[in-house]
């Protein structure tokens, strides 16, 4: 599996990990066996240096079509400010190039007139699916999740008029009546599973949360499941194996 990681700079990161089910996790206060002979290996890829001007984060998922690789980023100017989705292709996988905005603010007045940020792309049925994460009044706290289709990894996209798939709950109570963001989409036994992080409004980073919503189409309509996945002490794939893992498990 490829990984990038983008702070400021591009890093690509080649990991092996042994692949398991978020809804069947170890219970125990040990790190999962599997998770403890991660290795990881890191380059700078030139293309994408840091750049005082702007910054890059968010990576999408690496796809390959038609013997490219592709990827989408948040590229975000005065922290939000000024921020879209952008896109890169590369031949071999080290050499990219930065191909510019793949999916700009929506229109005034719109769920994401301030933002396009953190997608996420899935091919299905020879189109092109981008998730991401909108906001609006220049507010983090209204971010939702949206869908954007192309027949082409390049573009144009043209936003799916169900937008946004996914909102946030309007009954306060609820843990993800909040910011919702950072979606991830699989296909698994015969359903759409849309992995998602969010939080109430009145609460602080260290308490997201992950949780899942599952559709029939990759469009939606996608119905949460109202529990939570992961809280902030479970074991990230990146994160100290001393961490306790204690995931909410389904």
């Amino acid at each position: 599996m490829t990984m990038i990681r983008l702070n400021r700079a591009i890093w690509f990161g080649f990991l092996a990990i042994v692949p398991f089910a978020l809804i069947s996790c170890n219970m125990s206060n040990e790190a999962p066996q599997e998770l403890s002979h991660i290795h990881k290996t890191t380059m700078l890829i030139k293309t994408f240096e840091p750049n005082p001007k702007f910054d890059r984060h968010d990576p999408s998922n690496i796809i390959q079509y038609e013997n490219r690789y592709w990827v989408y980023y948040t590229r975000n100017i005065g922290n939000h400010k000024e921020v879209s989705i952008w896109v890169a292709s590369s031949i071999d996988g080290y050499n990219w190039n930065d191909l510019g905005q793949s999916l700009p603010c929506g229109p005034r007045g719109s769920w994401d007139e301030s933002g396009t940020i953190a997608p996420y792309i899935v091919i299905h049925k020879k189109m092109f699916y981008l998730f991401y994460t909108g906001f609006c009044q220049g507010d983090l706290s209204t971010r939702q999740l949206g869908c954007a289709i192309s027949d082409k990894p390049e573009g144009p996209w043209k936003r799916w008029p169900g937008n946004p798939i996914l909102r946030q709950d309007p009954d306060p109570s609820v843990w993800d009546s909040g910011m919702l963001g950072d979606s991830n989409v699989l296909f698994r036994e015969g359903k759409w599973w849309l992995y998602y992080k969010s939080r109430r409004h009145e609460e602080t980073a260290k308490e997201t949360r992950i949780g899942v919503a599952i559709a029939d189409e990759i469009t939606g309509p996608y119905k949460k499941f109202l529990q939570i996945l992961f809280s902030r002490d479970m074991l990230f794939l990146l994160g100290s194996i001393e961490k306790e893992w204690q995931p909410y498990v389904v």
